[in-house]
Protein backbone atom coordinates (compact mmCIF):
# COMPACT_ATOMS: atom_id res chain seq x y z
CA UNK A 1 0.00 0.00 0.00
CA UNK A 2 2.59 2.21 0.72
CA UNK A 3 4.78 2.26 -2.31
CA UNK A 4 1.20 2.55 -4.08
CA UNK A 5 0.96 6.01 -2.74
CA UNK A 6 4.32 7.00 -3.27
CA UNK A 7 3.78 5.94 -6.74
CA UNK A 8 0.90 8.35 -7.14
CA UNK A 9 2.75 11.28 -5.31
CA UNK A 10 5.66 10.82 -7.06
CA UNK A 11 3.02 10.82 -10.84
CA UNK A 12 1.38 14.04 -9.48
CA UNK A 13 4.91 15.23 -8.66
CA UNK A 14 5.68 14.72 -12.29
CA UNK A 15 3.17 15.36 -14.37
CA UNK A 16 0.69 18.36 -13.60
CA UNK A 17 -2.87 18.05 -13.80
CA UNK A 18 -3.83 18.42 -17.26
CA UNK A 19 -7.45 19.61 -17.76
CA UNK A 20 -8.08 17.49 -20.97
CA UNK A 21 -6.13 14.77 -23.61
CA UNK A 22 -5.17 17.24 -26.12
CA UNK A 23 -3.07 19.11 -23.47
CA UNK A 24 0.20 19.07 -24.99
CA UNK A 25 -1.08 21.43 -27.58
CA UNK A 26 -1.36 24.05 -24.92
CA UNK A 27 1.93 23.06 -23.41
CA UNK A 28 3.47 23.61 -27.01
CA UNK A 29 1.73 27.26 -27.84
CA UNK A 30 3.15 28.27 -24.47
CA UNK A 31 6.67 27.12 -24.99
CA UNK A 32 6.16 29.28 -28.43
CA UNK A 33 5.54 32.39 -26.04
CA UNK A 34 2.11 32.38 -27.74
CA UNK A 35 0.58 33.47 -24.40
CA UNK A 36 -2.42 35.03 -25.60
CA UNK A 37 -2.99 31.94 -27.76
CA UNK A 38 -2.30 29.76 -24.95
CA UNK A 39 -5.35 31.63 -23.04
CA UNK A 40 -7.14 31.28 -26.18
CA UNK A 41 -6.84 27.44 -26.25
CA UNK A 42 -7.90 27.48 -22.10
CA UNK A 43 -10.68 29.26 -22.67
CA UNK A 44 -11.85 26.72 -25.52
CA UNK A 45 -10.97 23.87 -23.80
CA UNK A 46 -13.45 25.35 -20.23
CA UNK A 47 -15.91 26.12 -22.13
CA UNK A 48 -15.62 22.83 -24.47
CA UNK A 49 -16.26 20.72 -21.10
CA UNK A 50 -19.21 23.39 -19.65
CA UNK A 51 -20.61 22.63 -23.04
CA UNK A 52 -20.41 18.93 -23.15
CA UNK A 53 -21.37 18.73 -19.48
CA UNK A 54 -24.41 21.29 -19.67
CA UNK A 55 -25.64 19.45 -23.29
CA UNK A 56 -25.69 15.99 -21.40
CA UNK A 57 -27.11 17.47 -17.35
CA UNK A 58 -29.24 20.56 -18.25
CA UNK A 59 -32.01 19.16 -20.37
CA UNK A 60 -32.05 16.07 -18.07
CA UNK A 61 -31.93 18.24 -14.68
CA UNK A 62 -35.13 20.43 -16.09
CA UNK A 63 -36.93 16.69 -17.05
CA UNK A 64 -36.62 15.29 -14.04
CA UNK A 65 -37.39 18.86 -11.90
CA UNK A 66 -40.87 18.75 -14.38
CA UNK A 67 -41.81 15.37 -13.79
CA UNK A 68 -41.28 15.04 -10.10
CA UNK A 69 -43.25 18.40 -9.78
CA UNK A 70 -46.00 16.80 -11.88
CA UNK A 71 -45.67 13.12 -10.05
CA UNK A 72 -46.75 15.41 -6.73
CA UNK A 73 -49.73 16.82 -7.94
CA UNK A 74 -48.39 20.33 -8.56
CA UNK A 75 -49.24 21.41 -11.79
CA UNK A 76 -46.76 24.60 -12.19
CA UNK A 77 -46.14 24.95 -15.97
CA UNK A 78 -47.12 23.04 -19.44
CA UNK A 79 -45.39 20.36 -20.63
CA UNK A 80 -44.84 21.99 -23.81
CA UNK A 81 -43.01 24.95 -21.77
CA UNK A 82 -41.26 22.15 -20.53
CA UNK A 83 -39.89 20.40 -23.44
CA UNK A 84 -39.39 24.19 -25.14
CA UNK A 85 -36.94 25.22 -21.93
CA UNK A 86 -35.25 21.92 -22.44
CA UNK A 87 -35.09 22.55 -25.75
CA UNK A 88 -33.15 25.87 -25.82
CA UNK A 89 -30.90 24.81 -22.87
CA UNK A 90 -29.76 21.75 -24.79
CA UNK A 91 -29.52 24.55 -27.78
CA UNK A 92 -27.48 26.86 -26.05
CA UNK A 93 -25.07 23.97 -24.67
CA UNK A 94 -24.68 22.54 -27.68
CA UNK A 95 -23.60 25.88 -29.01
CA UNK A 96 -21.31 26.23 -26.64
CA UNK A 97 -19.48 23.58 -27.04
CA UNK A 98 -19.47 24.07 -30.75
CA UNK A 99 -17.93 27.41 -30.33
CA UNK A 100 -15.09 26.57 -28.41
CA UNK A 101 -14.23 23.30 -30.07
CA UNK A 102 -13.67 25.96 -33.03
CA UNK A 103 -11.54 28.52 -30.85
CA UNK A 104 -9.60 26.01 -29.56
CA UNK A 105 -8.76 25.34 -33.13
CA UNK A 106 -8.36 28.50 -33.99
CA UNK A 107 -5.62 28.93 -31.39
CA UNK A 108 -3.45 25.70 -32.59
CA UNK A 109 -4.06 26.73 -36.00
CA UNK A 110 -2.35 30.06 -35.68
CA UNK A 111 0.05 29.20 -32.87
CA UNK A 112 1.61 26.52 -35.26
CA UNK A 113 1.87 29.52 -38.14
Amino acid sequence: MELLMSAVVEATLVEPFTMSLDYPEYVELKKRKRWFLALLWRLGDIGYYVGLLGALIGPLSLLGGFTSRWMRSEPTGSFWGAVLCVLTVFAGFVLLLVLSGELKAYALKRGRE
